[in-house]
């Protein structure tokens, strides 16, 4: 047993560390589930492709830099590219800015203005409400945009992958896979 104590404390240690991460991306993936219902006008229908799938789909989990048959980094977060190695969050184009999806939505976006332009519009056919033939109107742009829910998607993960990485749940899984180890053919203590 004391030439594999070693072993069984890393592999004790990995399980445990690949558990609380995924425990801690289903905690961000049901924080985006519920986030469907935070705004828009049908709060309780969701649509493929929109905001929150694209955010859903980015999330992920990755080990890197492996030695000896041991994974040394692991990196989770929010990825615009799966090839990346380092989450970056997704990335959106608007009107010449770039915007973070990912921060925009973990921290949220209080409400502001659309734009402070006058739409000048006109037409040659008369409205029907109006008499003359020839009018134009003024169209000012809504005074608010509603902005965007604070949902902490990845401080919910964040927070669920601290909880569960503790001595306590470390000790646990090394209990248990000293327990099944023990119906493996040629251990002993």
């Amino acid at each position: 047993m004391e030439e594999h104590t070693t072993n069984i404390g890393r592999l004790a240690h990995n399980i445990a560390l690949r558990t609380a991460l995924g425990d801690g991306y289903n905690e961000a993936i049901v924080k985006l589930e519920l986030a469907y219902h935070l705004g828009g006008q049908a709060k309780s229908r969701k649509i493929d492709g929109d905001v929150f799938s694209i955010l859903k789909g980015s999330l992920a989990h990755k080990e890197s830099g492996q030695r000896g048959g041991r994974w040394i980094r692991h990196v989770a977060g929010s990825f615009d590219n799966p090839q990346e190695e380092e989450p970056t969050g997704v990335k959106g184009y608007h009107e010449g800015k770039m915007t973070n999806l990912t921060e925009m939505y973990e921290e949220g976006v209080n409400d502001f203005p659309y734009g402070n332009k006058l739409f000048l519009l006109f037409a040659t056919q008369g409205a029907r409400r109006s008499r003359a033939k020839n009018y134009m109107a003024y169209l000012k742009a809504p005074q608010r945009h509603p902005g965007f829910p604070r949902v902490q998607f990845m401080q919910a993960w964040y927070e669920r992958v601290m909880f569960e990485l503790n001595q306590e749940t470390y000790d646990d899984t090394l209990n248990q896979l000293v327990a099944n180890l023990k119906g493996i053919a040629g251990y002993s203590e």
